[in-house]
């Protein structure tokens, strides 16, 4: 037996969720690309970063729905998805922390600076950041000494320093690192040794012994750090400790004393006397049992390994911020990796709460949560770039104001997982769930104007593109803050409520067809503005013809006859043609309008975008206007048929009629 359905709560939750999830999206995605430039990428590879963002999502969208609803694990894969969402965007507050020394002070005497917390800063191509290196030794020979290299003394030196520098007699001093010899018990090694040069500082073992060996008298260069050596070997050999050996007769110190000579003949037996007193009161810890020594062994290359982890990790870390690169490689990485996960929360909600819906046969309030969506694009913008805008350029940690666009998401991001703990969402039925994808693709192609309809959308797309990625990057090289760019973002969103109750009159008067031929022409307009903006704020006025560019296009194409065809198969058809603007138009237009504003420049880009729009819509209503025109079924005219007119074989009259049209 089923339980009782509290409507108000989940209604109240699907508004909930929508509302904190939307504020989440509004409060970073319009502003992504100015995060992309703050770390340094390029035009070029922005647009790439978001042409591979948007195919990820298109490509495993629907992939991942399909799969949480064959498995009946809706909730868990909107959890991850979400969780890899919020990850994905906050780890570049990680890649800034590693790119940050190399970026620009926030002010630029280049731009105008309307506020003392302007944004309208970005990093110059042209960077250029000091790093100085040691240049290694090739074949062993000496390197350029050190103004600041302490000088060497003939009688003593320290072990610590045997282990970092290497004396060539009758030469300089080597500033690289190097490695002393391994003892040897063959004769007395020749006197040059060989130079090994180390890329990396010693081991962490070497490094502790010779400052333990450091802390006592002062030796002749590398005896100590031999002689434990020494020690080790012979302990590894035997088993036993050296103290052990002595006692029991099997070792004597002179002996001992005479393999100390072979490495160092400056060694005295009062030094190696005073180390093996620390070896046997543990300073110098040298015991290696031969039953615990494959153990010590094992655990030096897990140290060893770990080591080299982190000096790579630590070498990465450094060159982000002078290879572009590198940096790019990263940024898409993530980009691709986190879409990947994390591109199906919106369809899983949506497919959840139809299916809710569906089941308690109240179709009339779906689509009714995104209202409460556009809602949130409108006041949340203004309120985060105020925000942001009127804040000290660099907060705690040195991070850039900018940054507040990632805490605000993050915020959002915890209350929406909050929330996706309890959105409704009823156990699937896997029977309804065949693939409408192919029925929906015959409908659209099959028709002549719906094809028509949806190309003009992968069109919209492509320059819809255009103004996304770059309009705000044309801004600030104008010398705009962020409060521009978030009431750019507010007036198209607030200008969409009017236009849902003009478009139904607009298509009424225009058509379907001629309402999608204005929509292109005033979208040509609009591109064309921005191309001669002079000041920032020009922008705003413009900003309201997103109700045709957006909402009335959208609504024409929507409510076309053939487009409507019950609840499931408008769905279908909803996702094919979201799929031809916002999947494959916004990547095609990403792409080749990070190529164009690289090459070119930000008024070169709209224009030809513009000229693009305008092309289509003047090849759009040549083409609709030649499209034959479908005739209706005027029942009246049926029902009014003369007697005379009747024949044997009329009675199907209706069925025939219905198949005519």
């Amino acid at each position: 037996m089923e339980r009782p359905v509290n409507l108000l709560r989940a209604t109240t939750t699907c508004n909930a969720f929508y509302i904190v999830f939307s504020a989440a999206k509004a409060a970073l995605l319009p502003f992504l690309t100015l995060l992309f430039r703050l770390l340094g990428l390029d035009a070029m590879q922005t647009g790439i970063v978001m042409a591979a963002k948007t195919l990820t999502g298109f490509v495993w969208a629907p992939l991942w729905a399909r799969c949480a609803v064959t498995y009946n694990k809706r909730r868990v894969v909107l959890l991850f998805s979400l969780l890899m969402m919020a990850t994905m965007y906050l780890s570049f507050t990680a890649v800034y922390y590693k790119v940050a020394p190399a970026l620009p002070l926030c002010h630029s005497p280049t731009l105008q600076d309307h506020h003392h917390g302007n944004t309208s800063l970005f990093p110059p191509s042209n960077l250029t950041h000091t790093h100085t290196t040691t240049q290694p030794s090739v074949d062993g020979g000496d390197a350029l000494p050190s103004p600041h290299q302490p000088t060497h003394s003939q009688g003593q030196t320290s072990a610590a320093q045997a282990v970092t520098q290497a004396v060539t007699p009758g030469s300089q001093r080597d500033t690289t690192l190097h490695v002393p010899p391994s003892p040897s018990p063959s004769p007395s090694p020749s006197p040059h040794r060989a130079n090994i040069t180390m890329p990396h500082p010693p081991s962490t073992t070497t490094n502790a012994l010779a400052t333990e060996s450091s802390s006592t008298d002062r030796q002749p260069s590398a005896a100590m750090t031999d002689l434990v050596k020494i020690v080790r070997e012979i302990e590894q050999h035997t088993g036993q400790s050296v103290k052990e050996l002595v006692e029991s007769r099997q070792l004597s110190l002179e002996d001992l004393f005479n393999q100390a000579r072979k490495v160092d003949p400056d060694i005295t037996k009062e030094g190696m006397e005073k180390v093996l007193d620390q070896i046997e009161k543990g300073s110098v810890d040298s015991r290696i049992p031969a039953k615990r020594s494959a153990n010590r062994v094992a655990r030096n290359l897990n140290v060893t390994f770990l080591n080299n982890l982190k000096d790579g990790f630590s070498a990465l870390t450094a060159t982000l911020a002078e290879s572009k690169l590198l940096l790019f490689l990263i940024v898409l990485l993530i980009v691709i990796f986190g879409e990947f996960f994390s591109s199906p929360v919106e369809k899983i909600a949506d497919d959840a709460w139809f299916d809710f819906l569906e089941r308690i046969d109240d179709m009339e309030k779906y689509g009714r949560q995104r209202y409460w969506g556009s809602l949130t694009f409108a006041l949340v913008p203004i309120v985060v770039t105020c925000l942001v805008d009127y804040t000290p350029c660099r907060l705690v940690l040195n991070l850039h104001h900018f940054l507040l666009h990632l805490l605000v998401f993050g915020i959002f991001m915890v209350l929406t997982l909050l929330l996706a703990c309890y959105f409704p969402m009823p156990p699937p039925l896997k029977h309804k769930y065949g693939s409408k994808v192919a029925k929906g693709l015959r409908v659209i192609c099959c028709d002549s104007r719906g094809f028509l309809f949806t190309v003009s959308l992968l069109v919209a797309g492509a320059v819809y593109a255009s103004f996304h990625n770059f309009l705000f990057w044309h801004l600030q090289d104008l010398g705009s803050g962020e409060v521009t760019m978030g009431l750019c973002v507010s007036i198209a969103a607030f200008a969409e409520t009017p236009m849902l109750v003009v478009s139904n009159k607009l298509v009424r008067k225009l058509g379907h067809g001629g309402t999608v031929s204005l929509c292109l022409g005033v979208l040509a307009v609009r591109v064309l503005y921005y191309g001669f903006l002079w000041t920032p704020w020009a922008v705003l006025p413009m900003e309201v013809t997103n109700a045709f560019t957006h909402t009335a296009l959208w609504y024409a194409v929507l409510s076309y006859d053939e487009f409507n065809m019950g609840s499931a198969m408008d769905r279908s058809i909803r996702s094919i043609l979201s799929s031809m603007y916002f999947g494959l138009g916004f990547s095609l237009g990403s792409f080749v309008s990070g190529v164009v504003y690289h090459t070119y420049s930000a008024p070169v880009l709209f224009w030809g975008a513009s000229v693009l729009s305008a092309a289509w819509c003047l090849l759009h209503c040549l083409v609709h206007c030649c499209l034959p025109k479908k005739e209706r079924v005027k029942y009246i005219k049926l029902l009014r048929k003369d007697d005379e007119d009747t024949s044997e074989g009329d009675d199907d009259w209706l069925e025939m009629a219905l198949k005519d049209q």
